[in-house]
């Protein structure tokens, strides 16, 4: 995400900026049907409950004010533009929900998104140029690094394109380097039992995108189970199957990682399909 000519606007508001108490950490700003609401997501980072009475979200445009709710200390919640609809697109949030009216339309090719004290102190502003579309968020990295450096944000990474009210998929950072680790090296597919997933640990750079592509010990390839993707660092699980969803039989089998991007690696890993 690169700061556009906003930015000047940004040095401005950073002298008020409150220390980290409230910071935005999620936002939407591009939603694609089947969601149909922008949303911002923020959490109280004090030791304190805070309120919210006078407080206001803006953009380049304007500021409107937000209902009076006391946040608890540690709280994640959402500002969102229709209520009803981001609880149909996102069945499971149980956080604080706070529609605001009216709405400050955040522009999909750049804007300025910012929290406002009731004493007009400026508690923390995020220039953007452009959403990401498939309804992926933009993310806050480090809850320490200033939300007007572009560095601080990146695409959500998590498998549902955002974490509204949860941990944000890429907190904490990426890894200098490439690591990908089988944690079990014998599968049964479909067995129910706990052998029956290919565990795969991966340590992912940032700006990398990942493919990991299925052969048999011929070199015929049988699966892709990655293409291109820039994943969050964690524990992935294969089931097993093939391009044609029959599960793979009895014998050995290579993995291929191939990385493109910013990182250049390639990789072969072995794993063996038994069965009970």
């Amino acid at each position: 995400m690169r700061i556009s000519v906003i930015a000047f606007t940004v040095l401005f508001l950073m002298t008020e900026a409150l220390c980290g108490q409230l910071l935005i950490t999620e936002f939407l700003v591009d939603p694609k049907d089947p969601l149909e609401s922008e949303w911002v997501e923020a959490c109280n980072f004090s030791d304190e409950a805070m309120s919210l009475a006078g407080w206001s979200l803006c953009d380049l445009v304007g500021c409107s004010e937000i209902d009076s709710l006391s946040i608890e200390p540690g709280s994640y919640f959402i500002f969102c533009q229709d209520e009803e609809a981001f609880e149909l697109y996102y069945s499971d949030f149980d956080r604080i929900l706070i529609e605001v009216s009216p709405w400050r339309a955040l522009n999909n090719t750049g804007d300025l998104i910012l929290l406002r004290t009731a004493d007009s102190i400026v508690a923390d502003s995020v220039p953007y140029s452009a959403g990401n579309g498939d309804n992926i968020s933009w993310e806050r990295i480090s809850f320490d690094a200033p939300g007007w450096d572009s560095a601080t944000w990146h695409p959500s990474l998590a498998a549902s394109g955002s974490t509204p009210g949860e941990v944000n998929s890429v907190h904490g950072g990426f890894p200098a380097d490439f690591e990908l680790n089988l944690i079990n090296k014998l599968i049964y597919p479909g067995c129910g039992c706990e052998h029956e997933y290919l565990k795969i640990n991966i340590e992912m750079p940032r700006e990398c995108y990942l493919t990991l592509d299925l052969y048999s010990l011929e070199g015929r390839k049988l699966f892709t189970i990655f293409e291109e993707q820039m994943l969050a660092s964690g524990e992935y699980l294969y089931d097993g199957r093939k391009s044609d969803g029959v599960f793979l039989e009895v014998g050995m089998y290579i993995l291929q990682a191939h990385l493109s991007g910013q990182c250049e690696y390639s990789e072969k890993y072995v794993f063996g399909v038994v069965k009970q």
